[in-house]
């Protein structure tokens, strides 16, 4: 992280106003304005609104969206990780049907070379 990046994230976190606009919004987050402006476009992120033009959020609102994230994840909540989980019993394997091979044609007037199927000239 750059010396720029980390002067950004402290001001952004010492900020007293409880809205954010959008360049605030993605320092915080630690993501990029795209990749907000994509979030946002997908509604998979914090909920924002728009004034003047301009893209805002409130901050409280942007916490619980984040902490909704972290007990969402795998990894941070012990009752989605799929390894606590009883392994599941195998199951029997039931045979599919015979694949073709080449130049197998099946059994007797069943191949492709059907009468039926045969152009006619009329």
């Amino acid at each position: 992280m750059s010396t720029a990046t980390i002067a950004a994230v402290a001001t952004v976190t010492t900020i007293e106003s409880p809205v954010l606009n959008l360049k605030e919004l993605a320092i915080y987050c630690r993501r990029s304005e795209r990749a907000m402006y994509a979030l946002r476009d997908r509604r998979n992120g914090p909920p924002m609104f728009r004034k003047a033009g301009r893209i805002y959020a409130y901050k409280t609102e942007v916490d619980e969206w984040l902490a909704s994230g972290h007990a969402a994840d795998p990894g941070s909540n012990p009752d989605l990780d799929p390894t606590n989980r009883p392994a599941e019993p195998r199951r029997a394997r039931t045979p599919g049907p015979r694949k073709a091979r080449n130049g197998d044609r099946g059994p007797a007037g069943t191949g492709p070379l059907l009468a039926e199927h045969m152009p006619t000239n009329r």
